[in-house]
């Protein structure tokens, strides 16, 4: 039982919430180009917006891959094959929800939610949440995803200009 690092706070949450939603505003044009590559986005907007949350996402705690409470490419059995979902979330050692990252310049078509929903199905998880920090849709999976019924489960969507009005619900 971990707790999570006390540097994080709501107050701290939002004010890094609105850094990161300003500058994304600020260089959306350049963003939505296709050589803006999905890396750069976890590195520059994902992976601080979950940090902020008080997400652990450089193992400071040192644990084992198979424990640690954010893993990276995460591995995945679907269909006989190894994918990978690029977040996995854990608290307390069991794994909660799935992260499937996109760059800003796709759309979050049918194909990349049903992609995010079998990563949780998969692992038996009830949430995945699909975002190209432009956008972010929340999935409760309940059952198993069908690709032509992408709307299935979908709970919440949000976008980036609206994160700072759901600070609270985000980290809540």
């Amino acid at each position: 039982n971990l707790p999570m690092p006390s540097a994080a706070s709501f107050e701290s949450f939002e004010k890094e919430l609105n850094r990161l939603v300003e500058s994304f505003g600020n260089r959306l044009a350049e963003l939505k180009k296709p050589a803006y590559v999905e890396a750069q986005l976890r590195d520059d907007f994902l992976n601080p917006l979950f940090r902020a949350l008080g997400w652990d996402m450089e193992n400071r705690a040192g644990l084992i891959q198979t424990k640690r409470e954010v893993e990276i490419e995460s591995r995945t059995q679907i269909g006989g094959r190894q994918k990978r979902a690029d977040y996995l979330f854990r608290t307390d050692g069991h794994e909660r929800f799935v992260c499937e990252a996109k760059k800003p310049a796709e759309e979050l078509h049918a194909t990349y939610v049903f992609q995010a929903k079998r990563y949780a199905w998969n692992k038996g998880l009830p949430l995945a949440v699909l975002t190209d920090f432009e956008e972010m849709k929340i999935f409760i999976v309940g059952s198993k995803p069908i690709k032509k019924e992408p709307a299935i489960g979908l709970w919440r969507t949000w976008h980036f200009r609206e994160f700072p009005l759901v600070a609270k619900e985000l980290w809540d």
